[in-house]
């Protein structure tokens, strides 16, 4: 909640209190009527229209009512009804606020969109939309970036998900980032990681990665994966939302590994378009260190992480609740790996091909599948259901952190001091050498 969206709700329950409980006349509210006005047509100027306050945005009118009409007792019951109502939707649907990254870079953030000429999907050629984040030294004056950087559309598609009216998320696109569009980047060369979002989602929801790594001084392409993010928007403006066909809920096998073949294809088209960046992009040109790259991927799209890395070399791969079922796996990944699993997909039969995978998993005790995205932001009532929660974000971006320095920047890996850290909150099924990895 900023402040404006604080003083509105303050001075409307104030004024109310006043009025209904303490039966104040209108010559002694003049100076709180037009107080709450101000502040009323302050919090639309400086914070914009919120749906959650809509009933706050009218009790003006009703407090003009209150003491023109002789119905005093209705519009007692009325202003306290919309003062509760409204503060139970901010409560409920709140504006929230980003945790600021831990780096000593600035962040900045830029946007392009990937045309792989040699895939025709849906009859037209495969367009990928990406969002890079990568380390600056100054912010240039600029105001941060949206989280929803693509506006309305996003929150009203991922709205569907959850099978709410539209406009219930409309307040998310109020949210600001840590991050800054378009500014200059630090002189070097750093590392790379390819973020790769589940089915059904889209890049912002792992945010706290890309900021995370890039203040810390790593170049993080996301990209959405057309007809299977909840929402993309194509160069030509035309606004994808998610094609529920790619997985049909009847016989989920039968057609999941084609979407994860998609997402694997998607990831090949972002890295091959990796040294044109580093040739041409006017801010991350002679930026990108090529020989450094490590995938980091939630449910499908870590799944497609690990189809690639079989195949295909990468440093490093990192796995949140990666859905690995849906493939044929015959062999272990060959490069250096980190996988976590949330305790409600501990007994799921992704597990035996999990095993083939990888040997090493760190298990999050109480953990849901979406633990490892942002969506816990939208709502607290989802950790009253038991649908997600943010107790091991802090876990999760340490040892992402700690496993990449590693192997992108040659760090000594002390995951045993994590391990001893965080022991009340994972299960570790660390069973291969620490010195192995």
């Amino acid at each position: 909640m900023s402040l404006f969206d604080f003083l509105l709700w303050t001075i409307m329950g104030v004024i109310s209190l006043r009025m209904v409980f303490l039966n104040r006349e209108i010559e002694g509210m003049i100076g709180w009527l037009m107080f709450g006005v101000i502040i009323l047509s302050l919090q639309l100027l400086y914070d914009g229209y919120k749906w959650q306050s809509a009933l706050l945005y009218l009790m003006p009118i009703m407090w003009l009512l209150f003491y023109k009409l002789n119905l005093k007792s209705m519009f007692k019951i009325v202003l306290v009804s919309f003062f509760f109502i409204s503060s139970a939707l901010l409560v409920v649907f709140p504006t929230p606020v980003l945790d600021e990254p831990t780096g000593h870079y600035i962040v900045g953030t830029t946007r392009l969109s990937v045309m792989d000429n040699s895939r025709i999907l849906y009859d037209e050629v495969r367009e990928l939309p990406v969002q890079i984040w990568y380390p600056s030294d100054s912010n240039e004056d600029k105001s941060p970036a949206r989280w929803m950087i693509d506006g309305k559309e996003t929150t009203r598609a991922f709205a569907s998900q959850f099978h709410l009216l539209p406009f219930m998320m409309d307040q998310l696109n109020h949210v600001k980032t840590h991050s800054y569009e378009d500014i200059v980047m630090t002189e070097g060369e750093f590392p790379i990681v390819v973020l790769s979002h589940g089915w059904s989602s889209f890049r912002n929801l792992h945010l706290n990665f890309a900021e995370l790594l890039a203040s810390n001084g790593y170049v993080v392409i996301a990209l959405d994966h057309t007809y299977g993010a909840a929402m993309t928007r194509l160069q030509d403006g035309r606004v994808i939302t998610i094609d529920n066909s790619l997985i049909d809920n009847d016989d989920v096998l039968k057609y999941a590994d084609e979407l994860i073949e998609a997402y694997r294809d998607d990831i090949a088209s972002v890295i091959n378009e990796i040294s044109n960046l580093n040739q041409t992009h006017p801010i991350l040109k002679n930026h990108l260190e090529e020989d450094k790259l490590a995938l980091l991927g939630h449910s499908t799209g870590a799944g497609a992480c690990v189809l690639y890395a079989l195949d295909n070399d990468v440093d490093a791969i990192i796995g949140l609740d990666a859905w690995v079922e849906p493939i044929e796996i015959d062999k272990s990944l060959k490069v250096p790996n980190l996988f976590f699993r949330s305790e409600e997909w501990s007994e799921s039969t992704n597990n035996q091909n999990l095993s083939i995978v990888t040997e090493s998993i760190y298990e999050i005790k109480n953990g849901n599948h979406q633990d490892f995205t942002l969506v816990y932001m939208f709502s607290p009532v989802l950790e009253l259901i038991g649908y997600t929660s943010d107790d091991s974000k802090k876990m999760q971006e340490d040892y992402v952190l700690e496993f990449l320095d590693h192997c992108l920047k040659g760090r000594t890996l002390n995951l045993n001091r994590l391990d001893e850290k965080y022991k009340d909150e994972t299960s570790i099924k660390r069973t291969i050498p620490e010195a192995s990895k």
